[in-house]
């Protein structure tokens, strides 16, 4: 015959043994995010038209139509994620590029993006007019509790060209080949104590002079939390009490 009060003793042992491992298994917080993903089109001249919206993968893009390449100030205000989601964040240049360019490929290698993201440019360069040769990008309003990655996508669809592009951010410099196409990126960024991102474009004087920005693509990812284990050990602490009582 069972001993219910040996049985009931057994659970409650290994009740109180769980709600322990719940407690002490499992972090406070956890490293899951939500993502949230930007694209922005650089537009030729101001003039040229915004990728689809949305486009044939079914995003939202933001663009800079109306907005000359050399402008200081916002280029991008409030953009929208993929889903068309505002999010409060704004590209703006604090030192604007020489030029436009519609020479860029009208479909890509490295990327799903449209023609309308992949073939229009802003450039940088030694040859560029007024020998411009550097520019500086803002991403503002961000968020101190999130983390960001950035890609940065040129093209001039010109394989047999040499027309680097030197991307700085912080402490950390790459570059990508901007000639025929490129991109290079960067991953879990922290925003400034200005809630900001600054960039710095320069175009590396080895190769031919120029060098082009077409799209940029930033994911945000926002720290989710989790219930704390102390939700679980009081489910386990209330199951015990109720072992308890039918003794």
């Amino acid at each position: 015959m069972l001993n219910t009060t040996n049985f009931s003793k057994f659970w409650v042992v290994g009740l109180v043994a769980m709600a322990g491992f719940v407690a002490t298994a499992f972090p406070l917080t956890s490293t899951a995010s939500a993502d949230a993903l930007i694209l922005l089109d650089i537009n030729f001249d101001g003039a040229g038209s915004n990728s689809l919206k949305p486009d044939s993968m079914g995003r939202h893009w933001n663009g800079t139509a109306g907005v000359a390449p050399t402008t200081v100030g916002n280029i991008a205000s409030n953009v929208r994620d993929t889903f068309d989601n505002p999010t409060g964040i704004t590209f703006a240049l604090m030192d604007g590029f020489a030029a436009s360019n519609t020479s860029g490929p009208t479909s890509s290698s490295l990327t799903d993006w449209d023609a309308g993201a992949t073939s229009d440019s802003w450039y940088i360069g030694v040859n560029a007019p007024g020998n411009d040769d550097t520019a500086v990008m803002s991403i503002k309003n961000l968020d101190a509790a999130n983390t960001y990655d950035l890609v940065f996508y040129g093209a001039r669809n010109d394989a047999l060209a040499d027309r680097p592009m030197q991307v700085t951010i912080g402490a950390t410099t790459q570059y990508y080949q901007s000639a025929d196409e490129g991109l290079t990126t960067f991953l879990g960024l922290s925003p400034d104590i200005n809630d900001e991102i600054i960039v710095q474009f320069v175009n590396n004087p080895v190769g031919q002079g120029y060098a082009y920005l077409n799209a940029v693509q930033l994911t945000v990812h926002t720290p989710v939390g989790v219930p704390e284990p102390a939700t679980m050990s009081l489910l386990v602490a209330g199951m015990v009490a109720g072992l308890m009582r039918r003794r």
